[in-house]
């Protein structure tokens, strides 16, 4: 911990490979993509492996690699005081506070609102003491699920209704309908809500339901 704090180059030389921070941090799937999420899974209580996250929500930050955002992150300098005050934080079972909130995106994991920073010092960190691998534990962790070939037949739908109607082009709207829902009770249990999607579609003063 005192290395990164004190000798960020010497403990990236140290580990880069191991922490693979050559990767590049991407942008996740697009709005209209997500309109088709058929399953959310919530984590109150969740774990992840920095190794696994290859992107974040934050535009800031998408494009640079690991690396260059250990340099650049505009908080950077801050969460490595505090990691030499306190460097059994990432170690701890304990829930991150400040909340670090992660979304898995149809097998990928992103940084959702906050963590950004704490993400790539932990990639470092568990790197350079032999456990790349290593679990960060207390975590808010969404996965959602996206149904990609329905999203692929929305799109030639409604490029065929504009070749059917180019003078007057159709309004369509995606919509979801709640077909089943698991609350959470305790912080470690996990919430599930599945959902059916449907389109309005409107076309020459009429409106279409398709589900």
């Amino acid at each position: 911990a005192c290395l990164i704090a004190d000798n960020l180059p010497e403990a990236i030389s140290l580990a880069k490979e191991k922490a693979k921070l050559n990767e590049v941090i991407i942008p996740p799937a697009g709005e209209e993509e997500r309109l088709f999420v058929v399953e959310e899974k919530t984590y109150p209580y969740g774990k992840i492996s920095p190794l696994e996250v290859v992107g974040t929500y934050h535009p800031d930050y998408q494009g640079l690699t690991w690396e260059e955002f250990l340099y650049k992150g505009k908080r950077m300098k801050l969460n490595f005081d505090l990691l030499k005050h306190n460097p059994d934080y990432y170690f701890s079972d304990e829930i991150k506070l400040p909340l670090m909130s992660f979304i898995r995106i149809n097998g990928k994991l992103f940084v959702r609102d906050d963590g950004n920073h704490r993400t790539a010092i932990a990639r470092l960190l568990f790197a350079l003491t032999g456990e790349p691998e290593r679990l960060l534990q207390g975590v808010l962790l969404v996965e959602i699920k996206i149904d990609i070939p329905l999203y692929e037949e929305y799109k030639r739908f409604v490029s065929l209704l504009k070749e059917l109607s180019p003078k007057m082009p159709p309004v369509v709207h995606v919509y979801r309908i709640s077909t089943e829902r698991i609350d959470a009770v305790r912080v470690k249990d996990v919430a599930v809500t599945r959902y059916e999607i449907g389109l309005e579609v409107i076309l020459g003063g009429q409106m279409y339901k398709i589900s």
